[in-house]
């Protein structure tokens, strides 16, 4: 068993249909990484909660863990509501360690991405 997984987080949404996106780039990352535990959870209106996936990666047997999460902005949840939700979740399940990383519209290559495709509409 590999003992790090990536937790991609994303909002979530009350219509299952708009977490199809986010399947479809974690499937991607999983290509990419096929030996990594990468899952998606969502910060609320939909499943599975970062708590249920946590839980999930601790039985089985993953000790750290990274939270990555699929926002274009590091304000607003990122900064205030994710790093309180990490911290009380990793307070319920000390076996396992978690980390967050910046929201990754903050990673230069994606900004590039993003400017690029705009630019060519």
């Amino acid at each position: 068993m590999n003992n790090k997984a990536i937790i991609m987080l994303v909002h979530g949404s009350k219509d299952p249909a708009w977490n199809q996106p986010f399947i479809d780039l974690k499937n991607e990352v999983c290509k990419l990484i096929p030996d990594a535990v990468v899952t998606l959870a969502c910060l609320q209106l939909g499943s599975p909660s970062l708590d249920e996936v946590v839980l999930e990666l601790q039985t089985q047997g993953v000790k750290s863990a990274v939270v990555v999460p699929v926002f274009l902005s590091s304000l607003g949840h990122v900064t205030k509501d994710i790093p309180v939700l990490v911290e009380k979740v990793a307070g319920k399940h000390p076996g396992l360690s978690l980390s967050v990383s910046k929201a990754v519209g903050e990673f230069p290559e994606v900004k590039k991405a993003i400017v690029n495709t705009i630019a060519g509409v």
